[in-house]
């Protein structure tokens, strides 16, 4: 085949450009919470990376005349003008619009395709130069036997595309006729592209009226959701394992053409959109094409195509290849206010749990809460740049003994508890600030603040006392990756590797790996059900509020506090690598010792001790693991 003129391709733009955000929310749009874009402002752009569209696992969804095909047609759109390699399997005829403005190679029965059927097309030599010849528009609406037809080309670009690990994404119409659920014979290496393509740099997407008849493993695989208008019951319950809550999917019926709800990755919380006006026309019936001007190296292409030698090569079923690392993929988190107020400050409470549902239903995991705390005004911080930082304490120790609630050897009478000694410490905690992307409409870094216990790496809370929470300090001495398996797994549920692997964005190997390591520090355990090995963690992943601002005014501490100050113990480079688990793409902006005033009291009762915490500020008690206390 004549090799031709070599034209380089266009460069990748940033974003996939679709439509419109109409609405974003958690709850769905009949909540108060859920925000309507107001018309007065310009409407924002719903875009989409272009990596995540090519190598990702997406479908789309919505019943006849939702505008679920044109949505589809507005992603090729998009592709053709990023330049990245596609084929789409067009059961209707539909897609043929694209050559008005766009190079591709239409495969079909029409006279006016560029290869034709009735000539004789040799799938094995199409799927050989698909990375490198425009997108393919693989038109089986009218061909005799098209299921054949799509088997042997998938198989034949499963091979290629494994072979020199090139991104290429492969869109499938009527997903239905393909990979059924039930009653129709099923074309396996669908399942095998959803299931290992990514690591071969192969991205599938899936666009069907009817998701109940979708086989549901396939389309368990989809990270990526656009979801139409559905009136029928089956295809409700089978999408509803994307939907975090229960009032979206209510909302499905209601949608207007050309409206859909973004999920998964596509969104970083759950968006109502509006798909963008095509620029092609929409095929089907007559397609009428404007003159286009084909490059001297499509041209030779195609020549060499319709020569009369060309022949359907049988393929035999796909072997496995050895994995590749693929990119890393992950979805911001999805965001949803919630506002209460107290003296000092007011906390807006958001939602980051990311969702990951299954073909049974959708769980939701114990991931990162953030919660923004604005400081009212006059509430700065005062900071000297080479003394010691704290705060001094506002309760006089004699006071102490007064304020713990002391036991009785039974419960309403006998002998009562004595407060032996009080010592006052200062306990050090770490003022954490985290440079995160922040935002709902403009997205920008910002660094926000929390607070871990110094010496027992817990997390802290201060509201009317230091509240002292467990859960980060389990993951200190955890690498990124391990902390972000953690993520993936569930704490009541089972998960094979593909799918920790596939939620953790990790490749199998890597998972396998990080699995291991988790598993010997008994945070995972494993069970083998017949030939595959399930995990699920053991432990919480923990739930973190972050401070737009900090909390409290620290002071230099006076020489006379400072001989009481308790040692640091936590090391920064172990916060930093539970940052980057929790939150993708943080780091830490700062990592501050500050010293909190407790005072702690010895408590007797005959000869049994125990020792009672004290907050040094307000009075209250605090609930110390005594484990984690200091010797006075």
């Amino acid at each position: 085949m004549s090799s031709g003129s070599v034209v380089p391709k266009p460069a990748l733009p940033r974003f996939l450009e679709l439509g419109n955000l109409l609405s974003r929310g958690e709850e769905g749009a009949d909540d108060p919470f859920f925000e309507i874009e107001s018309k007065d402002k310009k409407p924002e752009r719903f875009l989409v990376d272009p990596d995540l569209m090519a190598t990702g696992r997406t479908c789309v969804i919505g019943s006849s005349g939702s505008g679920k095909s044109y949505a589809v047609g507005v992603i090729c759109e998009e592709m053709c003008k990023s330049g990245a390699p596609f084929v789409i399997v067009d059961v209707e005829g539909e897609f043929s619009g694209l050559k008005e403005k766009f190079e591709a190679i239409w495969v079909g029965d029409d006279k006016g395709c560029d290869l034709n059927w009735n000539e004789g097309v040799n799938l094995n030599e199409l799927a050989e130069h698909a990375a490198e010849c425009p997108p393919i528009i693989f038109d089986v609406s009218e061909t005799s036997r098209p299921r054949e037809k799509v088997n042997q080309f998938l198989i034949s670009l499963y091979r290629e595309i494994s072979r020199r690990r090139t991104p290429y994404l492969v869109i499938i119409e009527e997903a239905d006729r393909f990979c059924p659920q039930s009653g129709g014979e099923r074309l396996p290496i669908i399942d095998e592209i959803a299931r290992r393509g990514r690591k071969r740099g192969l991205g599938l997407l899936l666009c069907t009226q009817r998701p109940s008849l979708v086989e549901k493993n396939v389309l368990s695989q989809c990270s990526n959701q656009l979801v139409g208008r559905l009136v029928i019951k089956n295809d409700l319950s089978a999408v509803a394992q994307f939907f975090p809550e229960q009032s979206i999917l209510n909302s499905l019926t209601r949608l207007k053409p050309g409206e859909f709800f973004a999920l998964g990755s596509l969104a970083p919380q759950p968006e109502m959109v509006s798909m963008r006006k095509r620029e092609t026309g929409h095929g089907g019936i007559t397609p009428k094409l404007k003159a286009v001007a084909i490059r001297p190296s499509v041209e030779n292409f195609l020549e060499s195509m319709r020569t009369p030698t060309s022949r359907p090569v049988p393929l035999d079923d796909p072997q496995p290849t050895k994995s590749l690392e693929p990119e890393e993929v992950q979805a911001p988190p999805s965001a949803l206010p919630v506002t209460t107020k107290n003296s000092e400050v007011e906390v807006v409470e958001v939602n980051l749990a990311p969702k990951m549902a299954d073909g049974e239903g959708s769980e939701t995991h114990d991931e990162p809460l953030a919660v923004e705390v604005r400081s009212l005004p006059g509430w700065e911080r005062e900071k000297s740049r080479d003394g010691v930082l704290g705060l001094a304490p506002m309760i006089e120790a004699e006071s102490v003994p007064k304020l713990v609630k002391l036991g009785r050897s039974y419960k309403v009478f006998g002998h009562k508890e004595n407060v032996m000694r009080v010592a006052l410490v200062f306990r050090p905690l770490v003022e954490v600030g985290v440079r995160i992307r922040s935002g709902v409409i403009k997205r920008k870094f910002l660094t926000k603040y929390f607070f871990l216990d110094g010496m027992s790496g817990r997390l802290i809370e201060v509201t009317d006392r230091l509240g002292f929470k467990s859960g980060v300090e389990r993951l200190l001495g955890l690498g990124e990756g391990q902390i972000v398996i953690l993520g993936a797994l569930h704490p009541e549920r089972d998960l094979s590797l593909i799918e920790v692997a596939s939620i953790s964005g990790r490749s199998e190997d890597e998972a396998r790996n990080l699995l291991k390591r988790l598993e010997d520090k008994r945070l995972v355990r494993s069970v083998k059900m017949g030939r595959t090995r399930m995990y699920r963690r053991t432990t919480d992943v923990p739930k973190i509020r972050l401070a737009s601002g900090p909390l409290l005014r620290f002071n230099e501490l006076l020489g006379t506090d400072r001989s009481q100050l308790e040692r640091l113990k936590i090391k920064e480079d172990q916060v930093r690598e539970v940052v980057k688990g929790l939150w993708r793409g943080a780091d830490i902006d700062s990592f501050t010792c500050v010293y909190y005033p407790l005072y702690v009291a010895e408590v007797m009762l005959r000869e049994r001790k125990r020792y009672v915490w004290i907050d040094g500020r307000t009075g209250k008690e605090t609930d110390l693991n005594p484990g984690a206390s200091s010797e006075t």
